[in-house]
């Protein structure tokens, strides 16, 4: 907890600075290191959008891809670098950018969606994910996630969750 709380105050500090993305990333590497000595770490996914130019730019810093639905295709937004915290100074910054569409939709997620199993040992895993993305897209946000949750729940069964989900869905208009 504390951990997060020192990187959440860290990243509104550098939001105000406004630096480009690969400099963001790096002060906030430095951050998490000088306060985890390299022993914890952190996923990340960062994204910055142009209203005027409707460019993504972001970086995935060790996290579950964010998937990108548009134009009748999922993308995976894996462009980024390792996770925060590990290195003194990050080995490789490779920043992505993505124009998106009028009703693009962006998923992300915390591993907890994908990495629990039922009763039968099955992991829910990303396939089901993909598949999911696919057949909802269309779908309002809100509902979206309510429908997706309701499927996690489903497939479950009465098998424990071993970690928190955590979802946040976007729509581009």
């Amino acid at each position: 907890a504390l951990l997060m709380a020192n990187f959440q105050a860290n990243l509104r500090s550098l939001v105000v600075e406004q630096e480009d993305t690969e400099t963001f990333i790096k002060t906030l590497n430095e951050r998490v290191n000088q306060t985890t000595q390299g022993e914890k770490f952190i996923t990340f996914f960062l994204g910055f959008y142009d209203l005027k130019t409707r460019m993504l730019t972001y970086v995935n810093a060790g996290h579950n891809p964010s998937l990108l639905y548009q134009n009748n295709e999922l993308i995976e937004l894996k462009e980024g670098c390792t996770l925060l915290g590990m290195f003194d100074e990050l080995p490789f910054i490779n920043v992505g950018k993505v124009k998106m569409e009028k009703d693009a939709m962006l998923l992300n997620y915390t591993d907890g969606l994908i990495d629990f199993q039922n009763n039968a040992g099955e992991f829910f895993g990303e396939e089901r994910v993909y598949d999911f993305v696919k057949r909802e897209n269309a779908t309002a946000v809100k509902k979206f996630n309510d429908k997706l949750l309701a499927e996690v729940n489903d497939f479950k069964e009465d098998a424990e969750f071993i970690d928190d989900i955590t979802l946040l869905t976007l729509r581009f208009c």
